[in-house]
């Protein structure tokens, strides 16, 4: 039956009045879900800790620093860290971490849209949430400003730290101090331990496979630790940041096929302790518990030193290689010690050329009690010189008395037994 002109104009009246009563509805779900969103994020955001606390040192660590305030070991808890400047990090390392971490870190405002809208789902449907999914941003504030715990609470006050913090750093701040605040498996917190723990080089001079590596530990870092984790874990973890790293194009494919061919074959060796000058540092870590008591040393306290990281680690190349130069004459270890000999400072200290040798590594060989032997003859020469004597300047070898000390020691014995007497004579 055809409906009239008057039953169309009903009809089409009616779905008009249901659609903007629908648009009504959804305006006022929305108003009201941005009126209890705004209500949460304030209730949230009344307690959350101040994002300006990410540049500054958590916890009560004690760290020593040289002379120019280079960081060059920071003691907290379990945690060995050595904190580095972002254009001290390889650029490997750097695209690796970003690849697999946060491929859009540059481009987003501090929070993944996908990665909180795939939380809320899995809370709403799975009853909890699920881990993974946020940017670099969040990962530094969980791991410096909040706790690790899988709780709605945290992860909006995650969301909001994220966003002020975004505000307040540029994205190489953030970076960097990432870099600096990730576990990397065991007591490696940082690039700057975890460099030189798993392969005794500075962050810097990490090559493409050992960036790899490293970039793929902090999602797990026990789990995917060489010396903690399960057997070849860490192998599979390192593949796919190489193939996300070729994905994102910051390497070839070529270059990626090559990097696995080397990752078949790499072999770790034991874990390198994770700090510079480690002689002089616990040289100057000795004098300080004698002089104050060990207990100084938990409450947290800044050390700066006479030392420059420079010259040590000039010093370090310098007594390797004579050592090795050395090897056929069966010489086995080497140290030394720069002084400004101005001020008698320690510029640099080297007790054992392999601090990582099992065998004699922990010797300070350069604070040990050994024969100085010829070791005093260019200060018993200097001093000659001094009083101007010359190299022609004939020494008779002849025992010699010496007058003024002959004169004290009578003078001091003299001075003993009058002593003795006056503690006599008030005795009785």
């Amino acid at each position: 039956m055809e409906l009239t002109r008057r039953d169309r104009i009903r009809k089409s009246y009616g779905r008009k009045r249901l659609t903007q009563k629908i648009l009504i509805i959804l305006l006022g779900i929305f108003l009201v879900g941005l009126v209890f969103s705004f209500i949460l994020f304030a209730w949230y955001a009344r307690d959350l800790p101040a994002p300006g606390k990410l540049s500054q040192v958590v916890g009560s660590s004690t760290v020593f620093y040289d002379r120019d305030g280079k960081v060059l070991f920071d003691m907290y808890k379990d945690k060995n860290r050595v904190p580095v400047s972002l254009p001290d990090i390889s650029d490997y390392l750097k695209k690796a971490t970003i690849s697999i971490e946060d491929k859009d870190f540059y481009h987003h405002n501090g929070i993944s849209q996908a990665g909180i809208l795939r939380s809320v789902l899995t809370l709403i449907f799975r009853g909890h949430l699920a881990g993974g999914g946020s940017t670099i941003t969040q990962q530094l504030i969980k791991n410096v400003l909040l706790d690790p715990q899988q709780t709605a609470s945290r992860k909006i006050k995650e969301v909001i730290l994220a966003i002020l913090v975004e505000k307040k750093y540029t994205k190489d701040q953030i970076l960097e101090m990432y870099l600096n605040e990730s576990p990397y498996g065991g007591s490696f917190w940082g690039v700057g331990s975890a460099a030189r723990g798993y392969f005794n080089k500075q962050p810097k001079d990490l090559n493409l496979l050992e960036s790899a590596i490293m970039a793929g530990l902090p999602q797990r870092p026990n789990d995917y630790s060489p010396f903690l984790g399960k057997e070849d874990a860490w192998r599979d973890r390192t593949k796919s940041v190489l193939r996300r790293m070729r994905e994102d194009g910051n390497i070839t494919r070529d270059q990626e096929e090559k990097t696995l061919k080397q990752l078949e074959t790499y072999k770790f060796t034991t874990p390198n302790i994770s700090i510079d000058a480690p002689h002089f540092v616990f040289y100057v870590r000795d004098q300080i518990e004698k002089e104050f008591g060990p207990k100084i040393l938990d409450q947290g306290i800044r050390v700066k030193t006479t030392l420059s990281l420079d010259a040590q680690r000039t010093t370090e190349k310098i007594v390797d290689q004579e050592v090795k130069k050395l090897k056929s004459a069966k010489v086995g270890n080497g140290a030394a010690v720069v002084l400004d000999s101005k001020t008698g400072e320690i510029l640099a200290m080297v007790g054992s050329y392999d601090f990582n040798n099992p065998s004699f590594g922990k010797f300070n060989a350069a604070t040990g009690l050994r024969q100085p032997g010829s070791a005093m003859k260019p200060i018993t020469y200097g001093l000659g010189l001094e009083k101007g004597y010359t190299a022609s300047t004939p020494i008779m070898d002849l025992k010699t008395e010496f007058r003024l000390c002959h004169e004290a020691h009578h003078l001091w014995a003299w001075f003993g037994k009058r002593l003795h007497r006056i503690d006599t004579d008030y005795g009785s």
